[in-house]
């Protein structure tokens, strides 16, 4: 079974440099809960794939795997994201943290997808709507229970 879901924010496919590109999703909190249920369908093999529409309409296609590695292959006009398990539950771990918490601690988390067979680095960036500002580093120190 394939289940799509729109988040607001089409998701992007970007170059950092020659060597590095980057597939960054935005989740804003209004859509947190619907996209947390789709992943966990997708998690517990209760749908083989989920489609995101994106950039320019093109399609992504998240499936999950056992596997060790998370990979991600590029064209034209799809995307085809295979995460491993660990790296599906990182992502459900940051989106149902932000889901209970009401607003996420940091602003995003970076996967690191295996690098495809020109060497070329691959990156999934989950960003979220809403985060809270960074903790100052006295406050950080003072929880820490050390002193200057």
């Amino acid at each position: 079974m394939r289940r799509h879901f729109q988040l607001q924010h089409p998701f992007v496919v970007e170059s950092i440099d020659p060597r590095h590109w980057c597939l960054q999703l935005r989740v804003e909190q209004v859509e947190l809960a619907a996209f947390c249920c789709e992943l966990m369908l997708l998690r517990f093999g209760m749908v083989e794939r989920l489609s995101l529409l994106g950039d320019r309409a093109r399609k992504l296609t998240v499936v999950c795997h056992a596997e060790h590695r998370s990979v991600a292959e590029v064209e034209s006009e799809a995307v085809r994201l295979t995460l491993c398990r660990r790296d599906l539950e990182a992502v459900l771990g940051f989106l149902l943290a932000w889901y209970r918490d009401g607003t996420s601690s940091v602003s995003h988390i970076d996967i690191e997808l295996a690098p495809d067979d020109a060497g070329i680095d691959r990156t999934l960036l989950v960003e979220a709507g809403e985060s809270r500002p960074p903790m100052p580093a006295d406050e950080a120190i003072r929880l820490l229970g050390k002193s200057e």
